[in-house]
């Protein structure tokens, strides 16, 4: 890059947005300007073109309140996209209906309703989610009654609605929060991160009980291992499509050691040199399922931190490493390969909390959408996604 140049760093979340590359200013260099006002920035010639097909497309589809929505789930026999929005004192759930033009939105209230979900994949039929709720709260079908929920890990029927906790406890002791969530499809075990937002934005107020964790909890026998406990907020979580490395984001730009003083929220502050890197472990099956080793750090998010995180199918099926990392990283989306290489980077309007596959294989088609502060996006790439999404 040219001399001089400068890039904007951020002191705290307010600012983080303008914290980017592509608003890195270059003066000798105008034509620096078609980076600024890119939709796909493209790193890696050959494999980005591939990534971005002939014919790419953006489009902001739907404004929504401006709050934070996470969680997002394509169900493909719904043809629908379910996902959670989290305000500042409440917290529901809502279905995105793709077959209708435009797409509408409709609640989706589970019974029992559920307070904060924060994470989420589709398994076998039914939605997977993390809630990092702690705290009672009024039933919003029924507002005399009181609704128990301690942070863990749900099972819901997404045709009937019906919830069904199936983790909310260490042996007895609460949960931290857990995060993004991940399944395997060969043994059916969960990992999940396991950080202290929960607290840390008012949805529980239980002080978190343990360092923040990676577990993996087994449904067939109700067994919970912890996995890694060494990155300092676990935040998204993803499989390779042959389960052979389990990637996991470092969210640890929110730094609990700078909690304000004076009791407000959020119960922490902003470190920009907090940990942002994205993990890769190799996954070692044994009697008792999947463990981790050979842990280590294969990119630096660029902006922000990578959330949201997933994989993409085989691009070759004959290569088991032709598969694609994608995370919501700060005003846009990250696209990188398997081996911590930045590859395109899709730049929004919209601080993006989370991203989604859509698109059921008789109809061949197969959209990113982009769910972020007061907007849903769509992205149109030349990706496959992974079976069950």
């Amino acid at each position: 890059m040219p001399e001089p140049f400068s890039r904007f760093i951020a002191d705290s979340f307010e600012n983080v947005a303008n914290d980017s590359f592509h608003l890195t200013s270059v003066p000798s260099d105008p034509s620096f300007n078609l980076v600024r006002n890119a939709k796909f920035i493209v790193f890696d010639e050959k494999r980005g073109l591939d990534i971005l097909g002939s014919n790419p497309t953006y489009e902001d589809v739907l404004e929504t309140i401006p709050f934070t929505h996470e969680a997002p789930v394509y169900v493909p026999s719904l043809n629908s996209i379910v996902y959670s929005v989290l305000g500042s004192d409440f917290s529901f759930q809502q279905l995105l209906n793709l077959t209708d033009s435009p797409p509408s939105i409709r609640n989706f209230t589970t019974d029992p309703p559920l307070l904060a979900v924060n994470g989420g994949r589709y398994f076998d039929g039914s939605i997977y989610w993390s809630v990092i709720g702690g705290i009672p709260f009024s039933n919003p079908v029924n507002e005399s009654e009181t609704v128990l929920q301690s942070p863990g890990i749900v099972r819901v029927d997404p045709h009937t609605m019906k919830a069904e906790f199936l983790l909310n406890n260490y042996f007895g002791s609460p949960l931290n929060s857990p995060d993004d969530l991940v399944v395997s499809r060969k043994t059916g075990d969960i990992f999940f991160a396991d950080p202290w937002y929960g607290y840390g934005l008012n949805f529980s107020t239980i002080l978190p009980p343990s360092a923040p964790m990676t577990y993996r909890f087994r449904p067939s026998t109700g067994q919970t291992f912890v996995v890694d406990d060494t990155i300092q907020q676990p935040n998204g979580i993803a499989l390779s499509p042959d389960e052979s490395v389990l990637y996991v984001t470092d969210s640890g730009l929110a730094d609990f050691d700078k909690a304000p003083t004076d009791g407000s929220l959020p119960r922490f502050g902003f470190n920009r040199r907090g940990g942002r890197n994205v993990y890769a472990f190799d996954t070692r099956l044994t009697p008792a399922g999947y463990e981790l080793i050979n842990r280590r750090p294969i990119y630096l998010a660029d902006e922000y931190i990578d959330d949201g995180f997933h994989a993409t199918a085989l691009q070759d099926p004959s290569d088991n490493m032709s598969y694609y990392l994608i995370g919501a990283a700060g005003n846009g989306v990250d696209i990188i390969s398997p081996y911590g290489e930045l590859l395109v980077r899709i730049t929004a309007d919209i601080l993006v909390n989370n991203i989604q596959f859509s698109g059921r294989k008789e109809d061949g088609t197969n959209d990113l959408w982009l769910f972020g502060v007061g907007s849903i996006a769509k992205v149109t790439l030349n990706l496959k996604a992974m079976n069950e999404e």
